[in-house]
């Protein structure tokens, strides 16, 4: 035979995790919001579709899934002032707010690039080397924003607003 197509339904996986929110709602002009989590996902079934390495043991492929991110935070707030005093009076109608994201990284299969047990398939892990075992870069991004309003009639309000992503 040259090529046996093994085709099989039904994976392995496991997932643990955290979740951890704070949140504190506008009052006095600021409000903020802070998530984490911390999750481990395993699995042995390859997101992609693709095959196994050794379809007589899918145990040898068990290891991270895919799409597995251990550190997650999301850091969120915004400040709109609101003065009383004449002197600062002009300050209101402003808001400023930023979105932070980070994460810890994407999991890597290192693979060999060559078909090492001639099934075919170019998807073969060095020896010693389990799926998924090494991660991309993290990831970072910040976010800000800065608006104001201005009162049109008693009925409409115009807003100008200038953005960055991932500053």
């Amino acid at each position: 035979f040259n090529q046996i197509n093994l085709i099989q339904s039904g994976a392995n996986t496991n997932y643990n995790g955290l979740f951890v929110n704070i949140a504190k709602r506008l009052s006095s002009g600021l409000q903020f919001a802070a998530t984490y989590t911390w999750s481990h996902a395993l699995a042995d079934g390859i997101g992609e579709g693709g095959a196994f390495e050794d379809p007589t043991n899918s145990r040898r492929d068990y290891g991270n899934a895919d799409s597995d991110v251990r550190h997650n935070l999301v850091l969120q707030w915004l400040y709109e002032p609101r003065f009383k005093t004449p002197a600062l009076h002009w300050i209101n109608g402003f808001e400023v707010s930023s979105m932070t994201f980070y994460n810890s990284g994407y999991p890597i299969n290192i693979v060999s690039g060559v078909d090492l047990n001639n099934d075919g398939n170019l998807n073969d892990r060095p020896l010693y080397v389990a799926r998924n075992s090494t991660y991309g870069p993290s990831m970072l991004q910040i976010d800000a924003r800065l608006a104001r309003s201005f009162m049109v009639r008693d009925h409409y309000r115009l807003q100008a607003v200038l953005e960055a992503e991932n500053l």
